[in-house]
């Protein structure tokens, strides 16, 4: 497919409607063995992140007398059985952990956990990338396309200005500066499919360019083909701002602070503004699907966005008919997939306070 006609498919696809309210109902698995919240579904519903493994070596590799549990790279297959344990994604003594994956599955972004360096796995094989092209936790991956392009920024501070960073983009493998004036730095947070990258540039907010030590302000930015293409108003989305999802048709999940309270907007491809939140504890939004739907979290609850409108999501299921986890506190949703599936944080009656647990919601139409 061309970039031209990914395009066509993913305005076709938002045009859709909101694909969360289509489905019939769905289908629970628990996710057992998850480590942490980077776990996403692929088209197929087939859910990629990590496992815990026990290890006895330290987080620089070293071995440690009381060990721990680390991250290694795994995938659940998709199922309707209503538990599932986690497959290893490589070997069983790989040192790979995913940070992303992409929308089609195909690839991840991935890090060596005894030497913190960054890699990339296409198809279920994984590759270091070459000396120099960045290790955490000096170097950050937010975000990895379907053709395998990362973005992220470096964790290191600017040597000109205090607290800049340089956001970051890997095509093939190989890392490059974005572009950040009229800001000294910057963040790259998300990239879609067809190469168009969603953060934040940092603008100083001295009245001097030559205030190195003024405080900077983020305001949510876009890249297209590597040029910086549109910069927020802050007297629109606050300050400071970010973009933190962009689909492929080009609408954007922005969150912004007014008043002491952060907001989240979503941006249409016509560059229409809607407020999604209004003065909540704790929004933020974990994903966005190709039909503009949004999931994550608000008030401390699990909730979704659709055309707009904020939907809780245990009324939500409890409409579709899933009786089976009325007694879960369901906390946040971390992903969404075109089909309208689910993955969600949450927790049983009796759990301890801090006890996490992760169910795919698999959509039935």
């Amino acid at each position: 497919m061309t970039r031209a006609s990914a395009l066509c498919l993913a305005v076709a696809l938002a045009c859709a409607g909101h694909a969360a309210h289509a489905q019939r109902t769905y289908t629970v698995t628990t996710l057992d063995g998850a480590f942490d919240k980077a776990v996403q579904l692929d088209p197929a519903n087939r859910a990629q992140g990590n496992r815990s493994r026990y290890s006895l070596k330290g987080p620089e590799g070293q071995l440690s007398p009381t060990g721990g549990y680390v991250a290694r790279s795994a995938s659940w297959a998709a199922s309707t059985a209503t538990a599932q344990q986690p497959v290893s994604a490589f070997a069983l003594a790989s040192q790979w952990a995913t940070l992303k994956v992409s929308d089609n599955g195909q690839w991840l972004a991935l890090k060596d956990t005894n030497n913190r360096t960054f890699g990339r796995s296409q198809s279920g094989r994984a590759r270091a990338l070459a000396s120099g092209q960045g290790f955490s936790p000096n170097y950050r991956v937010w975000a990895i396309n379907n053709i395998g392009d990362m973005v992220g920024h470096t964790g290191a501070v600017n040597s000109a200005y205090q607290g800049a960073y340089e956001a970051l983009w890997w095509q093939n493998g190989v890392s490059q500066v974005l572009p950040v004036a009229p800001g000294v730095g910057g963040w790259a947070l998300d990239i879609n499919n067809l190469g168009h990258i969603g953060g934040a540039i940092q603008i100083l907010s001295g009245t001097s360019p030559n205030d190195t030590q003024a405080p900077l302000v983020a305001r949510a930015a876009v890249w297209k083909a590597g040029a910086l293409s549109w910069v927020a108003d802050p007297a629109v989305f606050g300050a400071p701002s970010r973009v933190l999802h962009i689909n492929d048709a080009g609408t954007l999940v922005v969150e912004g602070q007014q008043d002491g309270w952060t907001t989240l907007f979503q941006v249409s491809p016509a560059g229409q503004v809607q407020a999604l939140t209004q003065r909540q504890t704790a929004p933020y939004p974990h994903d966005m699907n190709a039909a503009g739907v949004v999931v994550g979290q608000a008030g401390n609850r699990a909730v979704m966005w659709v055309q707009g409108q904020q939907i809780d999501l245990a009324q939500h299921l409890a409409a579709k008919g899933v009786s089976a986890v009325a007694s879960w506190r369901l906390m946040s949703v971390l992903d969404i997939n075109d089909q309208g599936s689910m993955v969600v944080l949450y927790a049983l009656p009796g759990d301890a306070f801090g006890v996490e647990r992760k169910a795919r919601f698999t959509a039935v139409p």
